[in-house]
């Protein structure tokens, strides 16, 4: 199991950090996160004009996202990614894969478990609106050179969404909706 998560994570940051380096559109400008245990990494956001609900038939999930966003489905060998982006090549990725263990809750010694050299910083446990409870960190090295990490396990699958840290605010409003 240890090698699928790590080539899922390796194959969603190549799949990343390929498409940006293609469309030649890097990350905006930084912009700081909020800070302090208390700001919850997921909110969700009001069903209003400009807003667009995509829906997997594959996996049963959906979310909705600012209609000025473009999604893209990628299949790899383990699942699937998904990534919401603007014209600039900002945005977020979803990636999406089986899980056969009996967990509900990632945890971060979880994640150190199978992956020992990942960064996992500032890991704490949150609740998505629909109720799925997640693991969320800042993480490095990856697809974003400085992300914040949101992943959790439902229905037989392990859901990781992963953003830029400029991006923390948009991660919140599209994993606030995230539905299932």
């Amino acid at each position: 199991m240890m090698r699928w998560i790590f080539l899922l994570i390796i194959v969603g940051a190549l799949l990343g950090g390929g498409y940006w380096w293609l469309t030649g559109t890097p990350p905006s400008a930084e912009v700081k996160p909020p800070q302090g245990e208390e700001a919850p990494i997921v909110q969700p956001i009001p069903n209003a004009a400009g807003q667009a609900t995509y829906t997997d038939s594959t996996y049963g999930f959906s979310l909705t996202y600012p209609s000025l966003y473009k999604i893209g489905k990628v299949p790899n060998e383990t699942g699937d990614v998904f990534i919401l982006q603007d014209e600039r090549g900002v945005g977020m990725q979803l990636m999406v894969s089986e899980f056969d263990e009996p967990v509900e809750q990632l945890t971060a010694a979880r994640v150190k478990q199978d992956l020992p050299d990942m960064p996992v910083t500032n890991p704490r446990e949150v609740t998505l609106p629909s109720g799925f409870k997640a693991l969320a960190f800042e993480s490095s090295g990856g697809g974003f050179a400085n992300s914040i990490e949101v992943w959790f396990v439902a229905r037989g699958h392990l859901y990781q969404a992963s953003a830029n840290k400029a991006q923390i605010e948009f991660l919140q409003q599209v994993m606030g909706t995230f539905a299932l």
